[in-house]
Order: structure tokens, then sequence, then C-alpha cells
């Protein structure tokens, strides 16, 4: 599904890579986590898959498709969910995603259905400044639901969550894993989300190391037939 081939990415040619000659394969379904230190590039390969940041160097392609060269295909199939608050806003919830459905074109309908996905529907009529840090997490990835994406870019989703709250949102995660969506999720500690992962790897030094893709489950030779 993603493929990124020797994949370098500098700011400027002065300034030393964030990371180089990077490799990852993400297959339909898989729960990718990938740990790293403050700075370590994890945030620069998540908007590399989001198509919001272009490689230095490499390719990288989306179900066969040059996402370097062709975007817009890719942007409406991925969802960015960055490590992020809201500011301060008197627009509720339910408001706000409204006006971001209306904005993209989407249904205005969709917005309940997200809401009852993200655990939200109770907090619909509640303003974004008065949000905790786990209501504003998971507002944060209903934005994104609202157009059904099939792969989901998580920047560190528990930073700054207890312990309460961070289980509720990997409940919520493993549910959406179930609806058959893709997930990259970057993250400081992923200790939290090994159990949830599929695989894990670490960016570290410029450098990701990454447990190696499952093997394709045998063909029943009933079914090959």
């Amino acid at each position: 599904m993603i493929q990124l081939r020797n994949v370098s990415h500098r700011v400027s040619p002065d300034v030393e890579a964030v990371f180089t000659k990077l490799n990852l394969d993400v297959q339909a379904g898989e729960i990718i986590g990938i740990s790293g230190r403050n700075g370590s590039g994890k945030t620069t390969l998540l908007r590399i898959l989001a198509t919001l940041t272009e490689p230095t160097e490499g390719e990288f392609t989306f179900d066969g498709t040059d996402a370097v060269l062709y975007p817009e295909l890719v942007r409406g199939r991925v969802g960015y969910v960055a490590d992020a608050m809201f500011r301060a806003s008197d627009l509720t919830v339910r408001e706000h995603l409204t006006f971001l459905a209306t904005a993209a074109g989407a249904d205005p309908q969709v917005v309940d259905g997200v809401l009852e996905l993200t655990d939200l529907t109770q907090f619909d009529r509640r303003a974004l400044d008065t949000l905790s840090r786990g209501e504003s997490r998971r507002l944060l990835l209903a934005q994104v639901m609202l157009h059904d994406p099939d792969v989901l870019l998580l920047d560190d989703p528990f930073a700054d969550v207890d312990a309460v709250t961070r289980g509720d949102l990997l409940a919520m995660l493993d549910e959406l894993a179930t609806l058959g969506r893709t997930f990259v999720i970057a993250a400081s500690l992923i200790e939290p989300l090994t159990p949830f992962c599929t695989r894990v790897g670490a960016l570290e030094h410029g450098t990701l190391y990454i447990d190696p893709p499952l093997p394709a489950a045998p063909v029943e030779e009933s079914e090959a037939l």
C-alpha cells in the first residue's frame, strides 16, 4: 500500500539530513508504531506520508501512485492527526466539525457518525477551549475522519494524557482498526502502543529500524483450486 524507497529529507543543503535512505513498506490493515526521541524526524516522516512535506530524495508511492508527483491523488485517502491543541474559540465541537465538513464539500450529516465513532457525542455542545487534552485528541481524530481516510497518521497521540485517557484512546483506535483502517503512529514512548501494533520500529540517528513485514498467510489448497 505504502512504499518509501531511499527517502531522505533535509531542511536545507547546508544542514544535516533529518534522515537518509529511509525504506518503509506498509501493507493495508497494518498498524505500525515508530518511536524516537524529540527531533528524531518522526513528525517529518508522517508529514511526508501525508504529502504535506516533500522528500529531498527518494521515492514515495501509495497504491502504485507516485505520491510526490501526484499528492492530490493521495491526500483524500490519508488522515494526519498532528500533536496539537485548539486555540481559544467559542465554537462548539459540533459547530467546528460541521464547518470543516461543509468547507470540504462533505455532507454535514456525517458529523453525527464521526461524533459517535470518536465518543464525542456527549461533548458536542462544548466550546473548543474547554476541552481536556484527551477530548482534544479525540476531536483531532474526528476532524480527519470526516473524509473517511484509509490510512491514519498519528503524531504522539498519547502525549501528556493520563493512563485512563490513554486506555480510552487505545480502545477507540482498536475500533477503527476493526473497520479496516491502516495506521502509522509516531510516539516518544512505544510501550503503550506495542500490544496494539502489528509491527514496531525506531527512528534513531537518521535511520529507521523496524520489524520486517509479517509473511503472507499460506493459501489453503482448496482455496487455490
